[in-house]
């Protein structure tokens, strides 16, 4: 009985993870009129869900929805544009980000996250019109694949696949440990610095509790990225380390 309880309850909590991610992965596209309209969508679907929330999200997603509802459409359109746009103020790409763990540059970054996408089947740029245009380490096409990850987990548990539901979970824990998770803190700092719109300053509250409440449910200490990476030109592959800066004279 206890265990059959147990399974029910992975099961929810994945279901429901899922559903989270996928709302807040599309809150991350830029906001045109389909897009706004799918975002609408998608928050009004997941408040009307009864599966439950992670711990202590419910209130701030409200606040999320109200403050995205109360929203001018093409002001939202601005700020996306001015906070994550390719001269943004806070770049939604995680090989925006950089330190001594990403020696080995963008080209291998991208390579290892694709290698994740590829291992459950995900092929970016092919899957509809607002990815095409994506890169894999985009922040909406990360929250897609944790998603997918949590929806695939849930499958597992509810057909008795153990081993599958190993293998999925191991991934998520990766993932977040190496991608999702270590830029979260980095990228938020950059956001608030600069004063965004109520909806993306609640949106990230959303996005980082969530990912906050998972590394600690999986016991995950994240490899940290902490630093901006300084391109030599305007999405160029060359890194400069920040480890490497020589000193002035």
């Amino acid at each position: 009985m206890n265990d059959h309880l147990n399974l029910s309850q992975a099961l929810v909590e994945s279901l429901r993870r899922a559903a989270v991610y996928r709302a807040l992965a599309r809150g991350f596209f830029y906001p045109s009129g389909e897009v706004h309209a799918e975002i609408e969508q998608q928050f009004t679907d997941l408040m009307a869900s009864d599966l439950g929330w992670p711990s202590g999200l419910d209130s701030l997603m409200q606040t999320c929805v109200a403050s995205f509802r109360a929203a001018d459409p093409g002001e939202l359109e601005g700020e996306y544009f001015r906070l994550f746009g390719p001269a943004g103020k806070a770049p939604v790409i995680e090989t925006a980000y950089g330190n001594a763990y990403r020696l080995l540059g963008k080209a291998a970054n991208l390579a290892d996250i694709s290698g994740f996408y590829l291992a459950f089947g995900v092929k970016p740029g092919q899957e509809g019109s607002h990815r095409e245009s994506l890169p894999e380490d985009h922040l909406a096409m990360e929250l897609e694949f944790m998603s997918l990850l949590n929806a695939k987990e849930a499958m597992a548990i509810h057909e008795g696949w153990e081993e599958e539901a190993q293998i999925t979970k191991g991934a998520r824990i990766k993932f977040l440990r190496e991608h999702l998770g270590a830029w979260m803190e980095i990228w938020n700092l950059q956001l608030a610095e600069a004063e965004p719109h109520a909806f993306y300053a609640h949106l990230a509250q959303v996005l980082l509790a969530l990912v906050q409440d998972d590394m600690d449910r999986l016991q995950i200490e994240p490899y940290r990225i902490t630093d901006r990476v300084v391109d030599t030109e305007v999405g160029g592959d060359e890194v400069v380390c920040p480890m490497a800066v020589p000193p002035s004279s």
